[in-house]
């Protein structure tokens, strides 16, 4: 996974009642959506994908303190999109974790 772009704090920061960000990461879309084929739904039947999904993060308290104290938006941007990208490093790690065990059991049932 790369680094996220601050422009993702800023879509968290801009509206007047800031959303819920529900963090995600997700290992195999590339075998499920086959974007080669021309089919209308260039979908791959049979092929492994499995969907880690953090805790919702509610962004308003850190919204309202930081523009309070009179912090540049910049930063504000740049503290909210570190706090995501945080939540999907965890993600990341959980889905190594997952499969490492999976293919452990793989093995021992063979």
């Amino acid at each position: 996974m790369g680094p996220l772009r601050r422009g993702v704090g800023r879509l968290v920061a801009g509206p007047a009642i800031p959303p819920l960000v529900v963090p995600f990461y997700h290992t195999g879309m590339k075998l499920v959506l086959d974007r080669s084929k021309s089919d209308r739904l260039p979908i791959c039947l049979g092929q492994r994908m499995s969907i880690e999904v953090g805790d919702a993060m509610d962004f308003s308290e850190l919204i309202a303190v930081h523009r309070r104290r009179g912090g540049s938006e910049e930063e504000l941007h740049v503290e909210i999109t570190r706090r995501i990208e945080v939540a999907m490093q965890g993600l990341q790690a959980r889905a190594a974790e997952r499969r490492r065990e999976e293919r452990a059991v793989e093995v021992v049932d063979e």
